[in-house]
C-alpha cells in the first residue's frame, strides 16, 4: 500500500470512527497501530502534515521498547510529558524537512529554521519542492525580532532558492527586492551590496538604467547575472565590456566559456576560438556547453582544421569525426592531420584510430598508413593475402582464391571494410582464431598507392 494515507482517512471519515477509537483505546493498541502504519507506508507517508504530526506527537512513537506494563499505564499526568511532546515535535519537523515528505508551508519552514538556524541546504531543498509556495507574513511576524533578522539574512544569502520564491519571501520580510530599479545617487558600496546579494532583478529595463545612471557598476551588474544576460541578448552590445568582465571578475570557468561562445556566435576571433578547443576547457564543461563548442567548430570548420593540433581536446576531434553534419572531405582532412602530423602532440593509438575511421579512406590509403605510420608487419601480412587472392581467373588463375590473416581487432575491422566495399566474398569470416578471406572469381584488389609503390 505505497503512498499510505491510513491515519488521515480514519480521522476524516465518520464511518471509521469506531476503528479509530479502538486503535487509540490504549497505549498498547496505539503502539501496535503505529507499527502497522509504518509497515504499510513503505517509506512514503502521504498524509497531510497536520495528520502526521497528530499521529506522531506521542512519546510512544519514539520509544517503542518500553515495558509492557508501562504501555498499559496512563502517562498523560506524568511530569515531563510536555517536554516530550516538544521534543517529539522537533524531531518530527526535522524529519519532515530532511525527507521532504510534508507539504511545504510557512509554519514548518519557520519552525525548522528556529530550531537549527544553521547554514544547511535541507531547508532550501525542502522549499524548492514547491515552486508555488506562498510565504505567510502573519506567521513570520509572530517570531521574535532576533529570529526574524536571522531568517531575513538567511534568505538573502540563499541564492539557490528558486528565484520567484526568494523574491516573495524577501518582499514579505521587508527586504526590498527591486524588480524595477530606479534609485538615483546611491553610493557605490550600497549599490554593490544590492548587486552581490542579487536583490536587483536582471531585465532590460534595469540594464538600460545601469547603462545610463551607473556605468561604472554596469560590468559588475552584468557579471553577477551573466547567464541571464547571455540568454537575453541576441547580439553583441559591447564586446569590450564582455571581455572586461572576463578579465576583471572572478567568474566561474563555465561562465567565461559561455561569454566566449556568445562572442564567437556573432563574430570569429581566433584567440577565443582556440581557447575553447583545449583539454582543460572542453573536457571540463557540462555536456550542453560541449555541444555549443561542437556547433562552433562546425561553423568555423576551416579554422578548426587549420588550428595547431597541440592541446586540442582529442574527444572534441572525435565528436566532429562522428558528426553527421560534417562533410566526409572535412573529416578526412582532420583524420589525416591526426594520423600524419600529430606525433608527440596528441597521444593516440594510431592502429585503433585507423580502425575506427576506415570508411573515410580508400584501400590504398589504408595500406600506405599501415606501412608508413603504424606497423609494416601488418601491411606485409595483408599485402601477401591480397597478392594471393589476385591470382584468380582474371590473372591467369583458377576460380576464386582463398587466403588467411591472423586474428586481431583491427584485422576484423579491415575484413568488414573489404566485404562492405565488395573487394572480397561475403563468406569471408573468422574461423578457429584465423580470418579466412575468400576472393572473388575475377575481381582484382587494387591496394597500391598513386605511385604504385604499395604493389611492389
Amino acid at each position: 500500500m505505497k503512498g499510505n494515507k491510513n491515519y488521515e482517512i480514519m480521522t476524516s471519515q465518520k464511518g471509521l470512527k469506531p476503528l479509530l477509537d479502538y486503535c487509540q483505546s490504549s497505549d498498547e493498541e496505539f503502539l501496535k497501530y503505529i507499527l502497522m502504519y509504518i509497515t504499510l507506508s513503505e517509506g512514503e507517508m502521504r498524509d497531510k502534515p497536520e495528520s502526521i504530526e497528530q499521529l506522531l506527537n506521542n512519546d510512544l512513537v519514539f520509544n517503542h521498547k518500553v515495558p509492557q506494563e508501562k504501555l498499559e499505564s496512563d502517562e498523560s499526568d506524568e511530569p515531563g510529558n510536555d517536554e516530550n511532546i516538544v521534543e517529539n515535535r522537533e524531531i518530527l519537523v526535522k524529519n519532515l524537512v530532511h525527507t521532504q515528505k510534508a507539504e511545504v508551508n510557512t509554519e514548518i519552514v519557520l519552525e525548522y529554521f528556529s530550531q537549527y538556524k544553521k547554514d544547511d541546504n535541507f531547508l532550501v531543498d525542502f522549499i524548492n519542492q514547491n515552486p508555488n509556495f506562498e510565504f505567510d507574513k502573519e506567521i513570520y511576524l509572530r517570531l521574535n525580532e532576533k529570529i526574524q533578522e536571522q531568517f531575513e539574512e538567511y534568505i538573502i544569502q540563499k541564492k539557490t532558492l528558486q528565484k520567484d520564491i526568494r523574491k516573495k519571501i524577501l518582499n514579505a520580510t521587508g527586504d526590498r527586492y527591486f524588480e524595477k530599479f530606479s534609485e538615483i545617487d546611491m553610493n557605490e558600496s550600497q549599490l554593490e551590496e544590492l548587486i552581490d546579494n542579487e536583490l536587483i532583478e536582471f531585465n532590460r529595463i534595469n540594464l538600460e538604467f545601469f547603462r545610463k545612471e551607473y556605468p561604472s557598476s554596469l560590468s559588475k551588474f552584468i557579471g553577477n547575472n551573466i547567464k541571464d544576460y547571455l540568454n537575453d541578448e541576441k547580439d553583441i552590445r559591447d564586446e569590450t565590456q564582455l571581455l572586461e568582465i572576463i578579465e576583471g571578475y572572478n567568474l566561474k570557468k563555465e561562465d567565461s566559456v559561455e561569454i566566449k561562445i556568445f562572442l564567437l556566435e556573432n563574430r570569429f576571433n581566433n584567440d577565443n576560438f582556440e581557447y575553447l578547443l583545449t583539454n582543460d576547457i572542453y573536457e571540463e564543461v557540462e555536456d550542453k556547453v560541449q555541444i555549443k563548442i561542437q556547433n562552433l567548430v562546425k561553423k568555423y570548420i576551416r579554422q578548426f582544421i587549420d588550428s595547431p593540433e597541440e592541446e586540442i581536446s582529442f574527444s572534441l576531434y572525435e565528436s566532429i569525426l562522428l558528426a553527421d553534419d560534417v562533410s566526409p572531405e572535412h573529416k578526412k582532412e582532420i583524420f589525416e592531420n591526426l594520423i600524419f602530423y600529430s606525433e608527440n602532440l596528441i597521444e593516440i593509438d594510431k592502429l585503433t584510430f585507423l580502425g575506427n575511421y576506415l570508411d573515410l579512406l580508400e584501400l590504398s590509403e589504408i595500406m600506405e598508413i599501415l606501412k608508413e605510420e603504424i606497423d609494416k608487419d601488418i601491411y606485409d601480412e595483408w599485402k601477401i593475402a591480397f597478392e594471393k587472392i589476385n591470382k584468380n581467373e582474371s590473372n591467369g588463375g583458377k576460380g576464386d582464391q582463398e587466403s588467411k590473416v591472423s586474428y586481431s581487432e583491427f584485422n576484423v575491422k579491415l575484413l568488414d571494410y573489404l566485404k562492405k566495399r565488395k573487394f572480397i566474398s561475403k563468406k569471408s569470416r573468422l574461423e578457429n582464431s584465423v580470418l579466412r578471406i575468400f576472393g572473388l572469381r575475377s575481381k582484382q584488389i587494387d591496394f597500391k598507392d598513386s605511385s604504385g609503390e604499395n604493389n611492389e
